[in-house]
Parts: structure tokens; sequence; C-alpha cells
């Protein structure tokens, strides 16, 4: 929380197939920095589940709903995040669009949990790869809810700072998503998860076999982890050099939004990187040339080069 705040960074989803059994001192350890949390957990993302079935819709509404109510509520944050079924390149479930069948999905779940607390706050985790051809539909989620938006095309949205493959198809993707459901304050519903910085290896993913402690690791723990990952940051920030113009592109794009940085597996507590720093003072500095943001980020006291 020390290195968000000492980068300007406000905001922090915590996504868990179990919350942290010490998720309030977590929570107000995070307020104490002014920085909001937000929990995120499935609402179908990475299961088996029917879209289509009426009675699947019902059965997940309920686990919504009593996840957030017995794991969530107590720790006083600051509203929900959540990932359906649109990760994917595929277009259609049963010759349905999935675009139909999440807004569906999405505004039956939300609308439950919005009649029972109704200033609770919903992010919806949106991966536009698999409505990228019926992105008009998601004009139709319920207002009160925020899509953030994900996948939505080369650098900055994918994974790897060094893909630039469709740069032009990118920038007009973003253009629609930002101007979709107009509003006098864009912040409420646009955002985004830009990428680019180190991601956990998804060939060797395991998911959390139960609740556990939020933020307890030894020091040897951490010092593994951060040989572990060093490598894929000599990488990262090799091309966060190259292609920060694209970057900032971007955030001009957007203007306003709500801007989300995946930083996955990086140890970000007790190493400031330089990419990530580099994606904060952004995000404050649209004036500065790329040059000069890059020698300002690097002359920081807390910044480490891999």
């Amino acid at each position: 929380m020390k290195q968000m705040a000492m980068l300007g960074l406000n905001a922090l989803t915590i996504w868990d197939d179990y919350a942290p059994i010490n998720l309030r001192e977590v929570v107000s350890f995070c307020h104490e920095y002014g920085i909001q949390v937000t929990f995120g957990y499935s609402w179908g993302w990475d299961e088996g589940v029917d879209a289509l079935s009426d009675q699947e819709l019902e059965r997940w509404q309920t686990l919504a709903i009593t996840k957030y109510e017995h794991d969530y509520l107590h720790a006083k944050g600051d509203g929900i995040y959540f990932q359906a079924f649109t990760e994917t390149t595929n277009e259609t479930i049963h010759g349905t669009p999935i675009a139909e069948a999440v807004v569906k999905w999405t505004n039956s779940i939300a609308g439950a949990m919005l009649s029972k607390w109704p200033d609770l706050k919903i992010q919806f985790g949106l991966h536009a790869t698999s409505v990228i051809n019926k992105i008009d539909v998601l004009s139709r989620v319920d207002p009160r809810v925020n899509i953030v938006w994900e996948d939505v095309g080369s650098f900055p949205f994918a994974y790897m700072s060094r893909d630039t493959h469709d740069l032009e198809q990118t920038r007009q993707l973003t253009d629609r998503i930002r101007h979709l459901r107009p509003t006098t304050d864009p912040s409420d519903t646009v955002g985004v998860v830009l990428k680019g910085q180190v991601c956990l290896d998804w060939s060797n993913f395991e998911h959390q076999k139960g609740p556990y402690l939020l933020g307890v690791r030894s020091e040897k723990q951490i010092a593994k982890r951060r040989e572990k990952v060093r490598t894929q940051w000599h990488d990262v920030q090799s091309y966060w050099l190259k292609n920060l113009s694209l970057y900032r592109y971007t955030l001009r794009q957007l203007d306003g939004a709500s801007i989300y940085d995946l930083v996955e597996d990086a140890s970000l507590e007790t190493d400031c990187w330089f990419s990530v720093a580099l994606y904060a003072l952004s995000l404050w500095d649209s004036h500065t040339s790329d040059l000069d943001l890059i020698q300002l980020v690097a002359q920081r006291s807390n910044v480490v080069f891999a």
C-alpha cells in the first residue's frame, strides 16, 4: 500500500477464490493511505456454467449474493468486481451471442444485489474478445454497473508490452468503448484494465485451496518470488521504454475514465518496478514529454530496474 500511495494510485481490486481471513484489516490499512478496495470474485468466470439456462442464472444469483453477504460485506470495502464468461475468443454460446447472454446475466444478478444494497458499487470486468462484433449490445448493461473493459487489443491492453500488432484496430475499439454509454461523469460507467506488466504463469496456475491470510510472507519467500519474476521484468521494462508513446496515446483517448493496471506476481510492496512507476506517473502527467517523463521516473528513489 505504501508503494501505491507514493505512486499516486488510489484503487485496488483484490481477486479471490476465497476471501482473505484478515480482509477487514487489509481494507482498513488501505483506507489509511486513501486507497479504495474493491472485492473481485467470479460470477461464472472459469466455471462450467450454462450461460443460457435460467435455472443456472438463478443459482449464480444466489451464489453471488451469498458470497458478498457472508465473505465481504463485513469488511467495509468500496465495491465489488466480477467477471463472467466473456474471456474467450468465441463470440457465441450454442448460437446465442455471448454479448446478449452476459447482458442478461449481469443485469439479473446486479439488479438483485442492488435491490438489497442500493449503494453497492459494482464493476463488470468484460473481455472484449468475445463481444467485439456486438459491442453496441453492451450499452444495455444496467447503468448502475460500471463496465471495466479488458483485452481491447494490443498494448497497452495486451498482456505483453511488446505486442503492438494491431494498433489501428485497438484505437478504433478504444474510441467505441469510451463513447458507448455517454455520461457527464465518465468514471461512473467507463473503466479499463491496462496490462503489459508481469503476469502469472497461467500454464501452472492453481486456484486457492481455502481462506488465507493476505500479505503474510517470510522475507525468504519474498526474495525467492522477486528473483523468479526478474527476468520477465527485463523484457517488460524494455518495451515500456520503446512503447510509452502508445500507452500515453491510449490515456488521451480514455480521458477521465477509471484506469486500472494488471500487475500480477510482482512483489510490488518490496519493489517499485520502473514500468509500474511509469504507468502511474503517466496517469497524472499528460504534458511532460516522453523522454522527460522517463527521466523523472528513473530519478525516483523508490524505483527499481530489473
